[in-house]
């Protein structure tokens, strides 16, 4: 997928899930936010990590890799 607007226009990157009831794509390096979340080792820590976020379908465009 290619995406044609926002932040992260003009990267491509891999399909990594659909949401069919909200519309939305969540594309392999795109649309990188901050999320903070426990942590698996002590359960009174707290790390920040880096994770995708959905996309609009209409801000994104297949691309065919096969003539890329």
């Amino acid at each position: 997928m290619q995406i044609i607007a926002g932040r992260y226009k003009a990267t491509q990157g891999k399909v990594l899930k659909i949401n069919r009831d909200k519309n939305t794509v969540t594309v392999q390096g795109s649309n990188m936010k901050f999320k903070v979340v426990d942590d698996e080792e002590m359960q009174r820590r707290r790390k920040t990590i880096q994770k995708e976020f959905p996309i609009h379908v209409s801000n994104v465009n297949l691309i065919d890799p096969t003539t890329n």
